[in-house]
């Protein structure tokens, strides 16, 4: 989440951190960033907020650990060696046992079982949930994530309805600068409930 907000900062025209000869006020330059801070803050609160007792931290742990071997045994054949797949694939497996052995899994369903020994899902619950559980207003939430992926892909919200007062170009304009904002705000936000989160979990935490 820091390394995107870094990439936010660098990427916003006329911030103090951003150094280029022509600034770019196109939404699409921080939209996937903002859209990735909102994506660590729910894995977080999910991951921070878990219960204690190690059974279900174990199983927390082990899907997230199974999503990763899952991924990187799909994604990447053409850059790594079959020695290195392989073992993820075997470590997949192993995974899949130690998370069957949790009572957590065994106090799923059949449904939420199979999703869970996939591989497909970084969380036992959905997006939705995390972002309930967090206490954001679910329109907020679906219009930020929605609104923010038309600019994160080449969808239609970003090139449709392109007008001659440099809308959508990336040219200084009222419409895309007030967008720039929205999504500035928003982002801020997102850091500032991430940060005290941290300082509610770890109470040393020196203020900032």
């Amino acid at each position: 989440m820091c390394a995107r907000s870094v990439s936010i900062l660098n990427a916003s025209p006329k911030s103090r951190w951003s150094k280029s000869w022509y600034p770019n006020y196109d939404l699409a330059s921080i939209a996937s960033h903002t859209r990735a801070l909102l994506e660590g803050y729910l894995l977080l609160s999910y991951l921070l907020k878990a219960p204690l007792d190690e059974d279900t931290q174990r199983a927390y742990s082990t899907l997230l650990h199974l999503y990763d071997c899952i991924k990187r045994q799909k994604i990447l054949p053409h850059v790594l060696p079959d020695t290195e797949i392989d073992w993820f694939k075997q470590e997949a497996v192993r995974l899949k046992m130690v998370l069957e052995q949790t009572a957590f899994f065994g106090s799923l369903t059949k449904r939420e079982k199979k999703a869970a020994l996939s591989g497909s899902h970084l969380m036992f619950i959905t997006s939705l949930e995390a972002a309930d559980a967090v206490g954001f207003d679910r329109k907020e939430y679906e219009f930020y994530w929605n609104y923010l992926s038309q600019y994160t892909h080449i969808f239609s919200l970003q090139f449709y309805r392109l007008e001659p007062n440099s809308r959508g170009t990336g040219i200084e304009n009222e419409f895309d600068l007030d967008a720039m904002k929205m999504t500035l705000t928003f982002g801020a936000m997102i850091l500032e409930r991430s940060s005290n989160l941290m300082v509610e979990t770890f109470p040393d935490t020196a203020p900032a």
